[in-house]
């Protein structure tokens, strides 16, 4: 349905649209129904129409085969009954009928213009009722012809053509035997006799079995026309040149008539035809053949198919207006009871239809109606409800807002409180220094959401703050002079002891115009000093993008944080300084075994030094090769658990005194193994014997289930075993041992470790640079 309505009147609903759609339905219906009852009686009617034609085609055929056959029936019984006169039993060689007896014979059969001919049981001629001395030779053919069928038994009486010449072609000769009375061959007559084929077009004519245009031919076995209404055409072939049936011809025009269909259809041009063939005597091989032009079948359709139209037509008109008059009756009252319910949606409840109809319409009507006033009662009621749910809901809007005030309280000091426990465990989960600091950075950017930070740490030697990290402000803010205590934001804060804050960069005069956090769009900012009870470790930056971009929640969280990155600062710097007071101590053990020995003095920082080289052509990182040259220090420190004369004895160990020596990796993965930060270097220290094919001590492990460390230490600490003097032997030269390794290479050493060593050591003059810094 249509919407007719303006902005300031109620909404009327027009049935148009639902209308239209009824009568297209209808109208579809009925065209497409026309239309199939068209097409069915199109085709029925063409159907009829051409089995009509075939039936008459089919009852003309038999019609001239009736003909030539009664005529040819008629012959045959009379050239019999002339066969069985007494007068043609007694004929001899060389005799002959009366004239006038054969013309009376003949006559009295209605036999006229017929000639016939007598030989006798032997072939030779008898008698003749015509003087034939000019056809000599036609004489003779019969005569030959009789020859081939005096021996035949299967029939008395035979019909057979004339030469093929136009002056022959409707001529039959019928030839029957004569028999004496006792039964014995006396010889044969022959009949001559033209067919009246003329009259075959006439009959056509006359009996108006084909209808307009239908064509009539009489062909022989060959297809040579016998007759036909324009006698020009008689001794022409049906499949010639310029003949109907010239598309039908095969290779001989007598296989093609013999192959022809009973029925059959073919195109001249573009104009269809119906063809029909039937014999008419199996003896000539003569059949009938009949052509009907479509035409007439289609001008009978086309007058079928003009009154189904007209018909069809006068139908949807009908339907139509009937159509229009239904939609008219059905949609007015839905309409009104449309308008209805656009008045109700604007408000007014109490309106109601006329219920003028008792069908389904009047119906809905009704229910229309109960509904409206249900609705009515139902929306006075709802309207009281709504006046007391707006009160109710006012009084909750205003608790809510106060609970909202307190959640958001709460939110803020819970996430504090998260943010408090995250930074602490996140800062005391290591005790590396660097570690801590990129910690603290890295989470102030994730809790605190502020990209750019930074942490100078206060040097002892130099009393001025150094950037130690920064996050998101480049290289130039990193390699940027150290901050004198008192200079700038940062030598403020410490000064202080003070958080400064800067709202405005660029109208602050104490930043510097050229400072690098000018370039990167910085517009405040505020520097935390990092205070513990004993001292100032250092300052923490905080760089904003906006103006006056820190609340007073964000410096407290940022004060807290401040306190708890100066307790993990000074937490990572006493471990520090712990931890090398620890390796000074043992270093110095180890220093004190080499003392003991001579031979081995200076041989651990020896074998740490080449240690290193070789880690580093391995392209180990920073921390292992730092963790390779503690392993490299305190490889030997479990020779302080050795007896001293077995150390420092100048002959050869017994088997006893070696396997104690066996036991030194053991003991020193003892000694380190209860500090925490050396914990991972005691497998190293308890493998540095182990050989690559698994004969080393202490544990015979092979290949690469040796820590790769303990490999570097075994090849550097036989390389300076070999470069040094022992009791038992002269230390071995530079090139020589570089051989030992070389051949050991796989066995006890392995081959990537010894090939990284020869790429430090091989070269004769890098090698001697190389020792004599480690000297």
């Amino acid at each position: 349905m249509d919407f007719e309505h303006t902005e300031d009147e109620p909404r009327r609903y027009s049935s148009r649209g639902l209308r239209l759609k009824l009568l297209l339905s209808f109208s579809l219906l009925i065209v497409v129904t026309t239309a199939i009852m068209f097409w069915l009686t199109y085709d029925s009617t063409s159907r009829l129409a051409a089995d009509k034609v075939r039936h008459r085609v089919a009852l003309l055929t038999n019609v001239f085969a009736m003909q030539v056959n009664q005529e040819i029936a008629s012959v045959k019984s009379s050239v019999e009954l002339l066969a069985d006169d007494k007068m043609a039993r007694d004929l001899h060689a060389n005799s002959s009928l009366p004239r006038d007896y054969a013309y009376d014979f003949l006559h009295n059969l209605a036999i006229e213009n017929a000639y016939f001919f007598i030989y006798d049981a032997k072939g030779r001629l008898a008698c003749i009722n015509e003087d034939h001395g000019a056809q000599s030779a036609k004489i003779e053919r019969i005569a030959q012809t009789v020859e081939k069928i005096r021996g035949s038994k299967r029939s008395r009486t035979f019909v057979f053509r004339a030469a093929p010449r136009r002056e022959n072609i409707n001529k039959l000769y019928i030839a029957t035997r004569i028999f004496a009375d006792n039964g014995a061959l006396r010889g044969f007559i022959v009949l001559e006799k033209k067919l009246a084929t003329a009259q075959f077009g006439s009959i056509v004519r006359d009996m108006d079995i084909g209808g307009t245009g239908m064509d009539a031919y009489l062909v022989d076995a060959s297809g040579v026309i016998l007759s036909h209404p324009d006698p020009k055409l008689i001794g022409a072939n049906v499949f010639g040149p310029g003949m109907p049936l010239e598309s039908m011809r095969g290779k001989s025009a007598a296989k093609s008539l013999a192959m022809m269909p009973g029925e059959f259809d073919f195109k001249i041009g573009r104009e269809k035809f119906l063809g029909a063939s039937m014999p008419v005597n199996t003896e000539l091989g003569w059949k009938i053949v009949l052509i009907q032009p479509y035409d007439e079948i289609a001008a009978a359709v086309a007058r079928i198919g003009q009154r189904i139209l007209f018909v069809g037509a006068l139908a949807l008109v009908t339907a139509f207006g009937l159509a229009l008059y239904r939609a008219h009756r059905v949609l007015m009252p839905i309409g009104e009871l449309l308008n209805a319910v656009d008045e109700i949606s604007r408000g007014e409840y109490s309106k109601r239809v006329k219920v003028r109809r008792r069908d389904e319409i009047g119906s809905l009507a009704l229910a229309f109606n109960r509904m409206s006033g249900t609705l009515e009662e139902k929306i006075n009621a709802l309207q009281e409800s709504q006046a007391q749910l707006r009160e109710a809901f006012h009084q909750l809007q205003i608790d809510a807002r106060k609970r909202e005030e307190t959640n958001q309280q709460l939110r803020r000091k819970v996430s504090e409180l998260t943010s408090i426990s995250e930074i602490t465990q996140a800062v005391s989960a290591s005790l590396d220094l660097q570690t801590v600091l990129d910690t603290i950075v890295r989470t102030i950017n994730d809790v605190m959401g502020f990209r750019y930070c930074s942490i100078k740490l206060l040097d002892v030697k130099s009393g001025a703050l150094l950037v130690r990290v920064a996050s998101g402000l480049g290289d130039e803010y990193v390699n940027r002079p150290p901050t004198a205590i008192g200079q700038g934001i940062s030598g403020r804060a410490v000064k202080e002891r003070a958080p400064v804050i800067i709202e405005n960069i660029d109208t602050d005069e104490s930043v510097e115009q050229a400072h690098v956090i000018r370039s990167l769009g910085i517009r405040s900012m505020v520097s935390f000093p990092l205070i513990t009870k004993n001292s100032v470790m250092g300052v923490r930056n905080i760089y904003s993008e906006e103006e006056h971009t820190f609340t007073e929640d964000e410096m407290r969280m940022l004060a807290i944080l401040a306190i708890q990155a100066a307790s993990a600062i000074e937490n990572a710097r006493l471990f520090d300084d712990l931890r090398e007071s620890y390796l000074n101590t043992i270093q110095a053990l180890s220093m004190t075994i080499d003392a003991k020995d001579a031979y081995t003095h200076g041989h651990s920082k020896r074998v740490s030094d080449i240690s290193v080289l070789v880690g580093n052509e391995l392209k180990m990182d920073t921390g292992q090769l730092e963790l390779l040259k503690y392993a490299s220090d305190l490889h030997d420190i479990g020779k302080i658990g050795i007896p001293e004369h077995i150390i420092s004895k100048e002959g050869k160990l017994s088997v006893d005194e070696y396997e104690i020596v066996k036991t030194h990796p053991l003991v020193g993965e003892t000694i380190v193994e209860p500090v925490p930060f050396l914990n991972e270097i005691k497998d190293v220290i308890r493998h540095h014997h182990e050989r690559y094919d698994g004969f080393g001590y202490p544990d015979g492990l092979k290949g690469d289930d040796i820590p790769l460390m303990s490999r570097i230490i075994l090849i550097a600490d036989a390389y300076d075993a070999m470069t040094s003097d022992r009791p038992y032997r002269r230390a071995l030269s530079h090139e020589a041992a570089l051989k030992e390794i070389e051949k050991h290479s796989g066995t006890q050493f392995d081959p990537e470790v010894a090939t990284a060593f020869m790429r430090v050591f091989g070269n004769r003059d890098k090698a001697q640079e190389v020792i004599k810094q480690m000297v």
